[in-house]
């Protein structure tokens, strides 16, 4: 779990509405500068995994968009080495 990213997620800025520091391989808080209420563990573990679900998707999605363009690329007739030089790769 990623405090931070789930921090974010939530909405809050790193420092600006809050600091995090590494204790011993801990992330734990420095400082909790927002007007808003401190989010609990168990909120900013749910928002770090909402993260992680939703930069997975877009991984996935950047993936099979591209595949979609290369495969569109190639009906019109690119080669592979025209489309990597589009592509770039």
């Amino acid at each position: 779990m990623s405090i931070a990213k789930g921090l974010k997620h939530l909405g809050f800025t790193s420092l600006v509405d809050f600091v995090l520091r590494e204790d011993n391989g801990t992330t734990v808080f420095e400082e909790w500068n927002s007007d808003k209420p401190q989010p609990s563990i168990p909120e900013i573990e749910a928002a770090s995994i909402a993260w992680q679900d939703a930069y997975d998707a877009e991984k996935v999605a950047a993936v099979e968009t591209k595949a979609s363009v290369i495969k569109k690329l190639k009906a019109l007739g690119l080669n592979d080495a025209e489309i990597a030089s589009i592509t770039g790769g």
